[in-house]
């Protein structure tokens, strides 16, 4: 989709700012970051494959699979107030587990339930005779339970006649029973005794436990107690409501305010389990990444390497960070773009068929092949992806700036110090740091002019980059965002993220500045010549692969004239190359020769020294 420039109107604006027609390159640049990125960050799990992903790991693969399958996805309201649980339980681990305890040994039948928790029913909800349960008589039945175990045969008599009494003298009857009980009937008075005796058996044995479990009992509030009353009378029965104490202990959610279970995730770590194939396919996922930075059938390992990544970051959820975000949306854009249409083995491939198609056209016009060698080609979907990249790094910056906003620590510049003074993230560990920490807090005004710049540059800059990255200030704001992640790199080693991070801002950067600074402009570099003849097929291979890597079009390819008679010259059996002091190289030495005089050659030649490299060249196009 070409728009031209010269349309007007709103409707054409929005179709230029996103399919106008742009040059792939800071797509294949930030292809060739990230994917150097991935094979160091994947390399390293070299080192502990097994203790990240293997059946025993930090995360176990039983574990990891129950989550895949049970984790819960709740349901939230239309408004701002959160689902509120069906019944408030304790955050404290010890006394959850005896709440949790005493709830799993819930009668299963109705009958029994009704009857062995008659005493909590009557204090959570309504005492008798229909008189409301006030906090002090709550707090005093609660109370009574401490009491029970204690009681001996003499004093269990003696409680016994008192409450069968028509008037007992409140100071007699110990334990201390709530008020509301002194105003029943003799007989309602030993049933309510005998309802505590019957609940006093559903509550744990251990003592520990019997007292985390009344505690949490006596702190509910009027609400709550009313709520547990009905969670434990509406409980099904039966295997079912076991099944749901079991999954409510587990994951802190009821499985009836659910509304689906698990997560639609994918690992092939969950699934492949020995060491031998594990191996296997961290090897073959490190090759795919290689791969992808190289650029070769990007379309398809641009692809698989999303998935291969995708497979580590659902097999370690819980180490996972930002690091893994940026990574996955990088991976996700470039897979969408054409990411392998510059700076990639895809590229050169398309040059030498270019070549090849113009060299056997026998010097005719071959407009396909022009235009590949002309550069790369831009295109709408490259500009799509790129707008994609702007417009999600905006949402992640606004998103950052204004979520600190919502604490005190950044308004009063103390984030900074947690963040420069903590020593899991920060360098500490060495002296000059160290040293540098202690100078500034000997200086309160200068260490608070430290925390004030830091904060507040942080803050300025996340939340005004989304609307001055568009303006002419992008060069000033995009120094600032290398300079912020530069920092969080050392200051608090995240490393990977903060080279991610800049991976992800380089899309801001013009294909221009990047072909400018990365590639070798047309004409620089010691002119070639190569004479072929287009009716042999090793001289156009040759003259099809010297092309391809000829990035500053050093090489002029001349037609040996004599190739289109049948003349059995032996001179003309072979491909010429002429530098530029005048000097002839003929048949396979032309390649390496070519190669150690292009521009570029310089920096790779050492790889002619590569046992085998040579002899490759010369054996691929020793007929040329």
């Amino acid at each position: 989709m070409n728009i031209p420039s010269s349309s007007t109107g709103l409707n054409s604006a929005w179709s230029r700012f996103w399919f106008q027609p742009t040059d792939p390159s800071t797509l294949g640049f930030m292809r060739i970051l990230l994917g150097l990125l991935l094979l160091y960050i994947h390399l390293a799990y070299c080192l502990d494959l097994q203790a990240f992903f293997g059946p025993k790991a930090y995360w176990g693969t039983d574990v990891a699979n129950r989550e895949r399958k049970e984790s819960p996805a709740t349901l939230s309201n239309w408004g701002w107030e959160p689902v509120q649980p069906l019944i408030s339980t304790p955050q404290l681990p010890e006394q959850r587990v005896a709440v949790f305890d005493f709830l799993r040994h819930i009668p299963t039948t109705k009958a029994e339930r009704e009857s062995k928790f008659e005493y909590l029913f009557q204090t959570l909800e309504l005492g008798s005779r229909g008189l409301p349960v006030v906090e002090r008589n709550y707090q005093v039945a609660m109370a009574m339970l401490f009491s029970l175990p204690d009681l001996d045969d003499a004093k269990q008599a003696r409680m016994l006649a008192e409450l069968s009494k028509n008037a007992p003298t409140e100071k007699n009857l110990k334990p201390s029973v709530p008020d509301y009980v002194l105003t029943m009937s003799p007989s309602e008075r030993l049933k309510w005794w005998n309802s505590a005796q019957t609940f006093l058996t559903a509550l744990p044995g251990n003592s520990e436990n019997f007292t985390l479990v009344i505690e949490w009992l006596q702190g509910l509030r009027p609400n709550q107690r009313q709520e547990l009353a009905k969670y434990i009378r509406d409980l099904p029965v039966g295997e079912e409501g076991q099944r749901i104490i079991e999954y409510f202990d587990t994951w802190q959610n009821d499985p009836r305010q659910i509304y689906s279970k698990g997560r639609p995730i994918f690992s092939i770590w969950l699934h492949v389990t020995s060491p031998a194939s594990m191996w296997f396919f961290h090897i073959m996922f490190l090759v795919i990444f290689a791969l992808f930075t190289l650029g070769f059938c990007t379309r398809v390992t641009s692809v698989l390497t999303w998935l291969a990544a995708l497979c580590y970051i659902h097999r370690m959820q819980y180490v996972l960070f930002g690091m893994d975000a940026m990574m996955s949306i990088l991976l996700f854009y470039l897979m969408i773009a054409p990411s392998g249409a510059a700076l990639s083995v895809d590229r050169l491939i398309a040059r030498y068929r270019a070549t090849k198609a113009l060299a056997r056209a026998g010097g005719k016009r071959v407009a396909w092949a022009e235009a590949v060698l002309a550069g790369p080609q831009p295109s709408a979907i490259a500009n799509f992806a790129v707008r994609l990249f702007q417009i999600h790094f905006c949402f992640i910056y606004l998103a950052s700036g204004l979520a600190k906003l919502k604490g005190s620590m950044w308004w009063n510049t103390s984030a900074a110090w947690l963040i420069m003074a903590n020593p899991e993230f920060c360098p500490v560990h060495y002296e000059l740091y160290e040293n540098a920490l202690h100078l500034l807090a000997s200086y309160r005004p200068i260490l608070q002019l430290v925390f004030m710049i830091v904060s507040y540059f942080t803050l300025v800059l996340e939340i005004s980059l989304p609307f001055l990255i568009w303006t002419r200030m992008r060069p000033f704001v995009f120094i600032c965002a290398v300079f912020l992640h530069t920092g969080i790199a050392w200051v608090m080693g995240l490393t990977c993220f903060g080279l991610l991070m800049m991976t992800l801002l380089l899309c801001y950067v013009p294909a221009s500045v990047i072909r400018n600074y990365l590639t070798w402009p047309p004409g620089a570099g010691s002119k070639m010549t190569l004479q072929y003849s287009s009716r042999s097929r090793s001289q156009v291979r040759l003259a099809s692969f010297l092309r391809a890597l000829d990035f500053s079009n050093q090489i002029t390819l001349v037609e040996n004239p004599r190739s289109k008679l049948y003349d059995p010259d032996p001179l003309d059996a072979h491909a010429q190359l002429t530098l530029a002091d005048g000097k002839s190289v003929r048949g396979g030495d032309a390649a390496a020769e070519a190669i150690r005089n292009f521009v570029h050659g310089s920096k790779f030649s050492w790889l002619l020294w590569v046992p085998g490299v040579s002899l490759i060249l010369n054996a691929a196009f020793r007929r040329a």
